[in-house]
């Protein structure tokens, strides 16, 4: 497909068509738009990518991760832990802040997926994108799917191994400290706690209206403030609201595990400094994102249509001194 056949089906210039393409401020917003369709729908982009992909040797090719933010260190140690393999392949990484937004995710693959200098995808968002069937850049996604490659992390298996190392130390009421944007993880351990018989009273479910440490802080007062007996053991839907939560009962002259064993998630760096440790659950495999992005960048130089794989990255429970069992409390 050419500039000159593009024009001719949106009734425009080839000088119109050209600056649509390139987006330029001299059209409407209407015109660039209707090029835009036109190109995608007779396969433009597309022709153009594989034509520099011929071209090219893809010596250093450019992988497009595209985050939800990397103001969580969760996600800014994955995309750290990705750019650093990529290059250590030859590889260079462009990064996209998709803001846990829906409608951001698709015009950010609809743009990687057109861009002929973008070699393969990496997206670390919830949201599953929609990606042409006829698709032939290699894509992988953290998430459940079986059409694209994904890599999975096992958050059942994590919150599993937080309730069985509680449970194992004779504590059966257990809590839940957590935020809005991780209702997931509270469907999970409520079906966790649920599977091992043991009864989840929502008067221990502590929710923040904030993010992070201050989540965290405001959940340990709704604790505090809690009429009769307390769980004697909580989990943290991440290391962040741990510690905030932590800080504030310390303030409030609590402390774990004396008085409240207490668990998070994700194992962020400064988990093992904090209260003498925070017992944490680590949902990343390193080994498993450098096989990952192997058979990715396998994929980009051999020039051949993507074959699905799943990545399972098996959690590790770290024990530090923020629990310990019920009878030496």
């Amino acid at each position: 497909m050419t500039l000159k056949a593009i024009a001719e089906l949106a009734n425009v210039s080839v000088s119109t068509v050209s600056k649509a393409l390139s987006d330029s401020y001299d059209i409407s917003p209407e015109t660039r738009a209707l090029v835009l369709e036109i190109a995608t729908r007779s396969g433009y982009f597309t022709d153009k990518k594989a034509t520099r992909m011929q071209n090219s040797s893809l010596r250093e090719p450019t992988v497009a991760i595209i985050c939800p933010e990397i103001i969580s260190i969760h996600y800014s140690h994955i995309t750290t832990v990705l750019s650093d393999t990529l290059a250590a392949r030859g590889a260079k990484s462009i990064l996209y802040l998709s803001g846990f937004s829906e409608k951001t995710v698709k015009r950010i693959f609809d743009d990687c997926l057109n861009d002929p200098h973008i070699a393969a995808i990496i997206s670390l968002t919830a949201v599953r994108p929609h990606i042409p069937s006829d698709n032939n850049t290699p894509v992988l996604l953290f998430e459940n799917t079986a059409s694209h490659s994904s890599v999975r992390m096992q958050m059942d298996e994590g919150i599993a191994l937080a309730v069985d190392h509680l449970r194992a130390g004779g504590h059966t009421r257990i809590g839940f400290v957590g935020e809005s944007l991780i209702a997931g993880k509270l469907a999970i351990f409520r079906r966790v706690m649920g599977a091992r018989r043991l009864s989840v009273d929502e008067n221990d479910v502590f929710i923040g209206a904030q993010r992070f440490e201050a989540a965290g802080k405001e959940a340990a007062q709704r604790f505090l403030g809690k009429a009769g007996e307390k769980p004697t053991a909580v989990i943290c839907g991440y290391d962040e609201l741990a510690c905030g939560f932590l800080d504030a009962l310390q303030k409030n002259g609590m402390t774990a595990p004396k008085d409240l064993s207490v668990i998070g998630i994700n194992n962020i760096p400064l988990s093992a400094y904090c209260f003498g440790g925070l017992t944490t659950v680590d949902l990343i495999d390193t080994a498993v994102l450098s096989r990952a992005i192997d058979d990715l960048l396998d994929d980009v130089v051999v020039r051949r249509r993507p074959t699905p794989h799943i990545y399972r990255m098996m959690p590790r429970l770290i024990v530090r001194h923020t629990t310990a069992p019920l009878e030496k409390i």
